[in-house]
């Protein structure tokens, strides 16, 4: 409002007003944060028992968390710890919603921790979400009822995340739906029966998170993105400038 600037918010619909976090906001904390873990981890998972040893990486220090508290996950690992935790959220993106809360059911009990929603990291409540929509500026679009990766589940499902999300807001909102994004929307999440699904459904356009500009032969089903980071004004202008030349 204060910039007149329009944005469109993607909604998960099964998380509205939850009383529990993101999964990857919940590993996040189990395996980034400061704080003593069990030495070793079993899970089992898709009948498959695997095993992994954290040894001194299991007791994790406030200077150690300072030190690597801007590590980003397509960077070599600094401890057993970040690469336990990309190891997982790798297996957890690919799970249908209800294996993966199983998972982190048992993350969470191994390492004696409540699943307490932070005020941080909690989604919007219903009022909080209409408010958000009544204004002219801010637009709604759909991201699913769980945020699975699209391409991992049967056609069956993959239409019941989209047609549910659409519905759901709809009726929240009393107001048509014509926007949507796939989640994590990287080459490989979503699958050419995805696009046509979310077609079917009745939405008008789609964003992936496949990086490029909008051109005029963009596929509006499949609408590229560009990913911000924590940039002034001068280094946006620079990234936008290098995509169009002379836009700056």
């Amino acid at each position: 409002e204060r910039y007149d600037a329009p944005a469109t918010v993607f909604i998960t619909t099964g998380y509205i007003g939850h009383s529990r976090e993101f999964w990857w906001d919940t590993l996040e904390k189990l395996f980034l944060g400061p704080g003593r873990l069990p030495e070793s981890l079993q899970l089992t998972i898709d009948g498959c028992v695997f095993h992994w040893e954290l040894g001194e990486a299991a007791y994790y220090d406030h200077s150690t968390f300072w030190r690597h508290r801007r590590w980003r996950a397509n960077e070599d690992p600094p401890t057993p710890r970040h690469n336990l935790y990309r190891v997982l959220w790798k297996r957890l993106a690919l799970m249908a919603d209800g294996e993966r809360r199983r998972i982190v059911d048992e993350l969470l009990a191994w390492a004696g921790v409540d699943p307490v929603v932070r005020s941080t990291h909690r989604s919007l409540s219903v009022e909080e979400l209409r408010v958000l929509a009544s204004t002219e500026l801010v637009g709604i679009g759909a991201h699913t009822v769980t945020h699975p990766a699209l391409a991992a589940l049967p056609a069956a499902l993959q239409r019941d995340e989209v047609m549910q999300s659409k519905t759901r807001l709809e009726e929240l909102l009393e107001r048509p739906i014509s926007w949507f994004a796939y989640p994590f929307g990287s080459s490989g999440t979503y699958a050419e029966e995805s696009v046509a699904l979310v077609r079917q459904a009745g939405f008008a356009a789609a964003c992936s998170a496949v990086p490029g500009p909008v051109g005029l032969r963009t596929d509006r089903f499949q609408l590229p993105r560009l990913h911000v980071c924590d940039w002034d004004g001068d280094e946006l202008a620079r990234q936008l400038s290098s995509l169009v030349p002379g836009a700056f």
